[in-house]
């Protein structure tokens, strides 16, 4: 993933990529190295729990960011796919096909019900799809715009879908400030 492969070319001697547990055995510090420890932020938590907990585990006193490093956005679209997918028979994620966000959203749906399909647009659904579905989730990838998602409930809705009920995991309320320099360009 690029933010690796960015994080690794700029710090070459002092970065470690791990990939699996297995990799964890084969890591070997100085009892007095500081060790610090980040994730792909758009991995799961599913992903990267049982190699944190091994490196945790290895290296008592390794060290993170005070709050996860995977993407808030993703982290939340992931624990609301699994609250919605208990009784759905289809999960529709809508989502660049290279985004690894909506490609991990598509596989834990994938382990959670019997059909599921990243879609990058509402001219992707398939009417059959629908065949012997009661229940329908869909989820997006953090970057897909919020037009994109309309048009395919539109489309499911022209397919015969009754209902639609938005479900909100959490409010994302996260708000990122323009740093001082573009701010000040702008409200000149």
């Amino acid at each position: 993933h690029v933010e690796i492969i960015g994080i690794s070319k700029e710090a070459e001697e002092d970065t470690t990529i791990v990939e699996k547990v297995g990799n964890v055995k084969d890591l070997s510090f100085k009892d007095d190295q500081k060790l610090f420890y980040i994730t792909q932020t758009t991995l799961s938590i599913d992903d990267v729990k049982d190699i944190v907990k091994a490196l945790k585990e290895k290296f008592p006193n390794i060290e993170t960011l005070p709050s996860s490093s995977i993407c808030y956005a993703t982290t939340n679209r992931q624990m609301a796919l699994k609250e919605i997918t208990k009784d759905v028979d289809l999960v529709l994620v809508v989502g660049d096909p290279t985004s690894s966000n909506s490609n991990r959203l598509k596989e834990l749906a994938e382990k959670r019900v019997k059909k599921a399909f990243l879609i990058n647009s509402e001219d992707e659904i398939e009417k059959n799809w629908l065949n012997g579905v009661e229940n329908i989730a869909m989820t997006a990838g953090a970057s897909t715009p919020e037009d994109v998602v309309k048009r395919c409930v539109d489309k499911l809705i022209q397919f015969g879908l009754k209902n639609v009920k938005e479900v909100i995991y959490k409010d994302e309320d996260v708000v990122f400030e323009l740093p001082k320099e573009v701010n000040a360009v702008l409200t000149k």
